[in-house]
């Protein structure tokens, strides 16, 4: 699954003033499309500009996007977040139409798990999210504590946020099979780099991809045998040091 914000200008104008002419036809389009595609989300008005969120299968959410961008009746169509999600945040709404966003918690989680992409975005973007939502008023999630716990993935990460690393993307395929312990993945892959591994965990974290649990004395988890291990850290090393020469 995916998840897609945007924001577009409103392009119908009825006497020299910008008005959402047809805003309840798109409501009811919507709703439909989105009932039959499996698609849920949000769409808000405000200051002459749409803001709208679409979740569900990556096809069908792109699908739609394209559409929303050929409506004569949207124009500037800018794209604020653009990823890959484990849980959709709207499981109820197939269109629902917010008024104030501040009061709807849904929304509120997007802005806090996405709070890097919103902070990256260029400055004029911000602005007009600004007239949908206080950016400054984003809680900025802690860091979680990894340790003593199990970590897996739900889905693979958008490796253009990512860093596409021989390392990262062994890493991520290790987690999406199966659960595995904090300290193994510390030890045996990040050769005791906690801050690396943390860095990259917080990130899938922040996309909402990331399972942590505690670790109980009667979980069963892969375990290497130690000559294996000694072996597989050496394979993994002339891995990365030759990935490195290359660059």
């Amino acid at each position: 699954m995916k998840i897609i914000m945007y924001i577009s200008r409103v392009a119908c104008r009825r006497n020299g003033a910008t008005i959402p002419v047809g805003l309840s036809d798109i409501y009811r389009v919507s709703l439909a499309n989105n009932s039959a595609r499996n698609l849920t989300g949000i769409l808000t008005y405000r200051a002459g500009h749409y803001l709208g969120v679409l979740e569900g299968s990556a096809d069908e959410v792109d699908k739609t996007f394209q559409q929303i961008g050929a409506d004569v009746r949207n124009q500037n169509v800018v794209k604020l977040i653009d990823t890959p999600i484990a849980n959709r945040f709207f499981p109820d709404w197939r269109m629902k139409l917010s008024e104030k966003l501040s009061v709807n918690s849904s929304f509120v989680n997007v802005m806090s798990k996405h709070y890097g992409r919103i902070n990256a975005l260029p400055v004029d973007v911000v602005n007009l999210l600004k007239m949908f939502y206080d950016v400054d008023a984003i809680e900025v999630p802690r860091p979680r504590s990894f340790d003593g716990k199990t970590i897996s993935l739900s889905t693979w990460p958008d490796f253009s946020v990512v860093e596409q690393t021989p390392a990262n993307i062994e890493l991520c395929a290790k987690l999406v099979s199966s659960q595995h312990s904090y300290k193994q993945v510390l030890d045996i892959d990040f050769a005791g780099d906690r801050s690396r591994l943390n860095a990259l965990l917080i990130e899938f974290d922040a996309e909402g991809l990331l399972n942590v649990a505690e670790q109980h004395a009667t979980t069963v988890l892969p375990v290497l045998e130690t000559a294996a291990v000694r072996f597989y850290a050496k394979m993994k090393q002339f891995i990365v040091v030759g990935y490195a020469n290359e660059l």
